[in-house]
């Protein structure tokens, strides 16, 4: 029987607790006939989504410019809780539809419909990272510049 090597990098081994508000995500990693564990679900996760993460970044690269990132994070910013990932496209654009007439100072700097048709060309994966990389900017909670923030999505390659 071969010898299962377990830390072949020599990398150091990182504990630490996780909340989860999703039932589906809780159910997934607690599925013993997809995963032998929630640590090994939890650690799957951990190594495939930077590399998912990277490659989507990568191709929204263009896409928006700063003015409609600037929008987005406001609108999405508006959650009474924190805020949450978007799953859909169908669901991004019900929330800039419903949120829109909030943010007037930003707003009227956009074309909605040139917006909504950016994100309507994306696919569910794209939402689900981008409004990720918002909500992240958000958790920074004004200790990050917005400008260098969006550099990631405003500069071509």
């Amino acid at each position: 029987m071969p010898k299962v090597i377990r830390n072949p990098a020599g990398l150091s081994k990182i504990t630490f607790t996780l909340r989860v508000y999703s039932n589906l995500v809780k159910d997934y990693i607690e599925d013993r006939s997809i995963f032998r564990s929630k640590g090994f679900a939890g650690e799957k996760a951990l190594e495939v989504y930077p590399h998912l993460r990277e490659n989507i970044l990568n191709s929204l690269r263009g896409i928006f410019n700063i003015d409609e990132l600037n929008l987005l994070v406001g609108i999405i910013n508006l959650d009474k809780y924190p805020p949450r990932i978007v799953t859909s496209v169908k669901e991004l654009v019900g929330i800039i539809e419903e949120r829109k007439k909030f943010i007037k100072d930003i707003s009227d700097k956009i074309d909605y419909n040139s917006l909504v048709s950016k994100i309507d060309a994306l696919d569910n994966n794209q939402i689900i990272v981008f409004s990720e990389w918002l909500i992240t900017f958000i958790s920074f909670e004004g200790k990050k510049n917005f400008k260098e923030y969006s550099k990631r999505l405003t500069n071509p390659t």
